[in-house]
């Protein structure tokens, strides 16, 4: 029976950028105040973020994913502001992988 997870079956360019994308988000502010704090910071959010890009959510739909991700993973509630940047950069992202 093969794996379901995404994280198995992803193409490790994906990973990596949407792990580079959650630490540019940085809700946590570790990067801001740690500059040399290790990259993996935001890893245990990958999945459920491809997993919510898999469903090919709008920008607004994948904003309100990444506060719920935050908090169930994170126990943050991030900024809005910076929800709605990632979230664009995120589905921007993931449209033109697909291509």
């Amino acid at each position: 029976m093969p794996d379901k997870d995404p994280i198995k079956a992803i193409n490790k360019h994906k990973y990596k950028k949407v792990a580079e994308i959650l630490r540019n988000w940085d809700p946590i502010g570790v990067y801001k105040t740690e500059p040399k704090a290790p990259e993996g910071e935001y890893d245990l959010c990958i999945a459920p973020v491809i997993r919510s890009l898999e469903a090919n959510p709008t920008e607004e739909e994948m904003a309100e994913k990444l506060i719920i991700i935050a908090k169930e993973y994170l126990g943050i509630e991030p900024d809005p502001n910076s929800n709605v940047r990632t979230a664009k950069e995120l589905i921007t992202f993931w449209k033109g992988f697909k291509k």
